[in-house]
């Protein structure tokens, strides 16, 4: 299996609204397109101790082989949820992708 990570780092004015509208997209994102294997998102915890640079945002998506993952890439609704949904409020992010055993790895 594949893991997509993607953590997103957001604009200052983000409501609560685009947050909602985040988290129900990538749920929408979920039930639509059926190469999504497993998914877990959320609004970043930011908890004390990190080294890293924070993220506001963190999805984990799961995927069986990397031609789903690329499917999931090229398929409308990910692309119009990424033009409507993602771009707007996002400023900056970074994406990975890792091989798992199974999707709760």
């Amino acid at each position: 299996m594949i893991r997509h990570l993607l953590l997103l780092t957001l604009r200052d004015d983000v409501t609560q609204e685009d947050l909602e509208g985040i988290s129900a997209g990538f749920d929408a994102l979920a039930r639509e397109i059926p190469e999504i294997a497993g998914l877990q998102h959320g609004a970043a915890l930011q908890l004390p101790g990190s080294s890293a640079q924070p993220a506001d945002y963190a999805v984990a998506l799961d995927f069986e082989n990397e031609e789903a993952f690329a499917r999931y890439i090229d398929h409308p609704i990910h692309r119009e949820f990424v033009r409507t949904r993602l771009l707007p409020v996002r400023t900056g992010g970074m994406s990975a992708q890792i091989r798992i055993q199974d999707g709760r790895s």
